[in-house]
């Protein structure tokens, strides 16, 4: 049976049907264009939630308190961090033996973080009403979004199983770290307003 074609059907099919969806999305063949422009919505509404909830707190290495990082930095960011999310992603399946293309790899790293946040944003409206339940579907969601990363780099590389897809993950989030890491020290060291 197709995905279903509405948003809320193809989100609800990535954690029922993964494999089916990823191939489905993926078949799409969407344009570069397109997904930087996806990249760049789904980093400016982070950012907005960012601003509502006060912007971001990251501990300094000393310990001596925390810097907080302001809607626009967080959100240029996470554009930078999921493209080079994505350039990790193909170059991590790639050493595995993997197919994947960046474009491949780009649309499942924008649309596994669109569902990150339709989770993130469920769990607190949930919250609103009962913390203990949106606990439960905090932990439910990353298990979800797990499986269904999983499943997604299976399918945009042609693995066979999913341990070199899960290698995949592990080896692409490493240097997706790395690279954010890069990115928040050359802001601040160039003096980067991070209360834009």
């Amino acid at each position: 049976m197709p995905p279903d074609a509405t948003l809320i059907g193809l989100m609800r099919d990535t954690v029922t049907t993964p494999r089916q969806t990823a191939a489905h999305l993926l078949g799409l063949g969407l344009p570069r264009r397109v997904l930087f422009e996806a990249a760049g919505l789904l980093a400016v509404v982070n950012g907005l939630l960012a601003a509502a909830a006060g912007g971001i707190a990251i501990p300094l290495e000393d310990g001596s308190g925390v810097l907080m990082v302001g809607p626009l930095v967080w959100a240029a960011v996470l554009f930078l961090g999921t493209l080079l999310s994505a350039s990790a992603l193909q170059v991590a399946g790639r050493i595995l033996g993997g197919a994947g293309t960046f474009e491949g790899s780009l649309l499942v790293t924008v649309w596994i973080n669109a569902v990150a946040l339709a989770i993130e944003i469920a769990t607190l409206m949930v919250g609103l009403v009962s913390m203990s339940l949106a606990l439960v579907l905090f932990v439910l969601g990353l298990i979800a979004l797990l499986w269904s990363l999983i499943n997604f780099v299976r399918v945009l590389h042609g693995f066979g199983g999913i341990l070199r897809s899960f290698l995949a993950i592990l080896l692409a989030g490493f240097g997706t770290l790395i690279g954010v890491s890069f990115l928040l020290t050359l802001a601040l060291s160039l003096g980067a307003p991070t209360d834009v």
